[in-house]
């Protein structure tokens, strides 16, 4: 049975589309208190939220939090809120920008923004 399941799951990844998502600037140094800016290009508007994580070496990441061109205003990770992340979204819906205000030390870390690619809504059924 477990043969089964691996199979469909494998087949399930070899239909997700190739697609780059790029977060600008690869470095970014500012000083406690400043603004700190992200930018999240994921080239194509679509049903899926756009999601941006946290990562402290050696540690898992954490959701900081996911956004949409149809939400009203992002949903935050635990922990997390708009009191210091915000996020907004171009008009075209392809570039999302995660701030962050009055950075503090605790912001040093790995970010990453993550968006799910389908290249088409057909079920697969082993």
């Amino acid at each position: 049975r477990l043969q089964g399941f691996c199979c469909c799951f494998l087949l399930w990844l070899t239909c997700a589309q190739t697609q780059a998502v790029n977060l600008k600037p690869a470095f970014l140094s500012v000083n406690s208190g400043q603004m700190a800016t992200l930018d999240c290009n994921v080239g194509v508007k679509d049903s899926h939220a756009t999601a941006f994580y946290k990562q402290i070496p050696g540690e898992v990441p954490q959701l900081i939090l996911y956004h949409h061109h149809s939400y009203s205003s992002p949903y935050y990770g635990p922990g997390f809120s708009s009191s210091r992340f915000s996020a907004t979204i171009n008009s075209a819906g392809t570039q999302y920008q995660l701030t962050i205000q009055n950075t503090e030390a605790t912001d040093t870390a790995m970010y990453y923004c993550e968006k799910w690619f389908t290249a088409s809504s057909s079920y697969i059924h082993c």
